[in-house]
């Protein structure tokens, strides 16, 4: 039962040749490069899309450019207003955390002391990048040494004699009364701290 009219043919994307005309699906660059326009115009509002791009992005540019855009040398001078003359070595890391929250960059440093075994875990320096400037966290062993520094006591032995009594307890008469919590925290972080060896 015919009325004379013949069926259209379903409609197909021009761009896209149909499986079953035996042609191949290969598109050309222009092609291609359309299509991706297309999905990404369709697709630009979803924050999923550009946390999935941005993100490893960010993080690669954050790993491989840090370094050289925050050098150690701008974090040492910060960490020499809270540690004068300190010996220290550095390893960047990402996302540290300084007194109480987390940054994007900065650096681990550690101290190297005479007749002490080495402060691996001295502190860090973060790179604040909202504000500007570095934002510098000492952790209570490294606070230790700087106390017995500021008392008079020389690099060598004589900051090991300083801080050896302060690790066992002994009260040092040249020093000045340190907070308990600190001398616990050092110990807590490091109990062979003081002792020569680790």
């Amino acid at each position: 039962m015919s009325s004379g009219h013949s069926l259209a043919p379903m409609p197909y994307p021009r761009r896209f040749t149909p499986p079953w005309s035996g042609g191949h699906l290969t598109l050309t660059l222009v092609q291609e490069f359309r299509e991706a326009r297309a999905w990404f115009a369709q697709h630009k509002r979803d924050p999923f899309l550009w946390l999935v791009i941005l993100g490893p992005l960010t993080f690669a540019a954050i790993n491989f450019w840090g370094f050289f855009v925050f050098p150690p040398s701008d974090a040492i001078r910060a960490i020499n207003q809270v540690l004068p003359n300190a010996d220290m070595y550095f390893k960047p890391t990402n996302f540290p955390k300084c007194s109480g929250k987390t940054y994007i960059f900065g650096y681990n440093f550690g101290m190297r002391i005479r007749s002490l075994s080495s402060l691996d875990d001295a502190g860090r320096a973060c790179r604040d990048i909202i504000n500007g400037g570095w934002v510098v966290d000492i952790n209570p062993c490294a606070q230790i040494v700087e106390a017995c520094k500021k008392a008079g006591f020389a690099a060598g032995a004589g900051i090991s004699g300083c801080v050896r009594p302060i690790m066992a307890g002994t009260p040092q008469q040249k020093l000045s009364q340190i907070d308990p919590r600190v001398v616990a925290a050092c110990k807590q972080q490091n109990p062979w701290f003081g002792a020569g060896g680790r």
